[in-house]
Protein backbone atom coordinates (compact mmCIF):
# COMPACT_ATOMS: atom_id res chain seq x y z
CA UNK A 1 0.00 0.00 0.00
CA UNK A 2 1.40 3.36 -1.11
CA UNK A 3 1.48 6.07 1.29
CA UNK A 4 -1.23 8.21 -0.58
CA UNK A 5 -3.24 5.42 -0.13
CA UNK A 6 -2.40 4.93 3.83
CA UNK A 7 -3.69 8.57 3.83
CA UNK A 8 -6.91 7.83 2.08
CA UNK A 9 -7.91 5.14 3.79
CA UNK A 10 -6.83 6.99 7.47
CA UNK A 11 -9.69 9.89 6.16
CA UNK A 12 -11.85 7.32 5.32
CA UNK A 13 -11.30 5.79 8.98
CA UNK A 14 -11.74 9.08 10.80
CA UNK A 15 -14.76 9.75 8.70
CA UNK A 16 -16.22 6.23 10.25
CA UNK A 17 -15.15 6.85 13.70
CA UNK A 18 -17.26 10.56 13.51
CA UNK A 19 -20.54 8.87 11.59
CA UNK A 20 -20.02 6.07 14.65
CA UNK A 21 -20.14 8.93 17.22
CA UNK A 22 -22.83 10.81 15.48
CA UNK A 23 -24.74 7.76 15.68
CA UNK A 24 -23.98 7.17 19.42
CA UNK A 25 -25.22 10.87 20.13
CA UNK A 26 -28.46 9.74 18.27
CA UNK A 27 -28.95 6.68 20.29
CA UNK A 28 -28.95 7.92 23.19
CA UNK A 29 -31.05 11.20 22.58
CA UNK A 30 -33.88 8.96 21.07
CA UNK A 31 -33.35 6.45 24.54
CA UNK A 32 -33.52 9.59 26.83
CA UNK A 33 -36.55 10.88 24.60
CA UNK A 34 -38.33 7.55 24.98
CA UNK A 35 -37.38 6.54 28.84
CA UNK A 36 -40.70 7.95 29.68
CA UNK A 37 -42.70 5.44 27.81
CA UNK A 38 -40.23 2.18 28.23
CA UNK A 39 -43.43 0.22 29.37
CA UNK A 40 -44.85 -1.66 26.07
CA UNK A 41 -47.64 -0.03 23.91
CA UNK A 42 -50.05 -1.42 22.06
CA UNK A 43 -50.54 -0.53 17.99
CA UNK A 44 -53.54 -0.78 16.93
CA UNK A 45 -52.39 -3.27 14.82
CA UNK A 46 -52.03 -5.67 17.69
CA UNK A 47 -48.17 -5.49 17.71
CA UNK A 48 -46.21 -4.65 20.40
CA UNK A 49 -43.10 -2.69 20.83
CA UNK A 50 -41.02 -2.25 23.96
CA UNK A 51 -37.72 -0.31 24.30
CA UNK A 52 -35.09 -2.18 25.69
CA UNK A 53 -32.08 -0.22 27.56
CA UNK A 54 -28.93 -1.65 25.47
CA UNK A 55 -28.73 -3.93 23.01
CA UNK A 56 -24.85 -5.46 22.79
CA UNK A 57 -23.41 -5.17 18.76
CA UNK A 58 -20.26 -5.44 17.55
CA UNK A 59 -19.25 -2.98 15.05
CA UNK A 60 -16.09 -2.46 13.74
CA UNK A 61 -13.90 -4.77 15.68
CA UNK A 62 -15.46 -3.07 19.32
CA UNK A 63 -18.61 -3.55 21.35
CA UNK A 64 -20.64 -0.76 22.09
CA UNK A 65 -24.04 -0.59 23.98
CA UNK A 66 -26.83 1.17 22.40
CA UNK A 67 -31.04 1.49 22.88
CA UNK A 68 -32.88 -0.95 21.13
CA UNK A 69 -36.79 -0.62 20.03
CA UNK A 70 -37.77 -4.28 19.88
CA UNK A 71 -41.09 -5.35 17.59
CA UNK A 72 -43.74 -7.86 19.21
CA UNK A 73 -46.63 -9.36 17.04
Amino acid sequence: MTKMQRIVLQLYLQQIEHIERQITDLDQALAAALAPHQDAIELSNGAMFMILRTRTSYRYGRMSHRPWLVLYE
